[in-house]
């Protein structure tokens, strides 16, 4: 019998322990999404509009290319980053910072469509 009540005690100190996580381990993850990746190009003063992607489960920027009418590159943004004020689908941004890899590339994209993590520098309102 006092066999079994350590056991018990036991397995209930294990799980008690190893179900728990912190709010800051959390927070170190969402903050660094994107900086294990290479970074693809640097981007300044670009002009895009804010979406939220519901298979992501995330906020991005398309940002189309200037000279075309069929390709743009989508930043993801880091869960956070994304001032409240901004996170309206439609919005109209200009953003500054990293675009980095992001793979692999989400299912049915529209073709020139390439999605990018974005290490954002800075964002506001056009």
């Amino acid at each position: 019998m006092k066999q079994a009540l350590r056991y018990c005690l036991l397995g209930a100190a294990l799980c008690a322990t190893s179900a728990c996580k912190k709010d800051s381990d959390t927070t170190v993850v969402e903050q660094s999404c994107a900086s294990g990746s290479p970074a693809v190009k640097t981007i300044a003063s670009v002009k895009g509009t804010v979406g939220y992607n519901q298979n992501l489960q995330q906020y991005v920027v398309t940002m189309p290319q200037p000279t075309t009418i069929d390709v743009a590159d989508v930043g993801v943004f880091c869960a956070g980053a994304l001032p409240a004020s901004l996170q309206a689908p439609g919005t109209k941004v200009v953003v500054s910072g990293t675009l980095r890899t992001y793979a692999p590339q989400p299912a049915n994209l529209p073709v020139g469509y390439t999605y990018y993590y974005l290490d954002l520098a800075s964002v506001g309102p056009q």
